[in-house]
């Protein structure tokens, strides 16, 4: 995976100078700065409109209506099928 970075030579990936002779520069590519980027956006997201709380919230007589109604639908598909 590094000789295929390392092999790439486009605008994304980031060499700083080490002090190691063998390795003398460390590489950072775009994925080490744009992934944790959207993972903390996508928090911060979350964080700030509150979104969590209404994803937690459980309407329990609203998912049995909906389960009703799904089970009333499928007996009414497969009663069409049988006639």
């Amino acid at each position: 995976m590094v000789s295929v970075a390392k092999s790439f030579d486009a605008p994304i990936k980031l060499f700083f100078p080490t002090a190691d002779v063998k390795r003398p520069f460390s590489m950072l590519g775009l994925g080490d700065i744009v992934i944790p980027a959207v993972i903390g956006f996508l928090a911060a997201h979350v964080l700030w409109n509150g979104e969590v709380k209404s994803l937690m919230e459980f309407d329990e007589p609203a998912a049995a209506a909906e389960a009703a109604a799904a089970k009333d639908e499928t007996d009414a598909k497969l009663s069409k099928k049988v006639e």
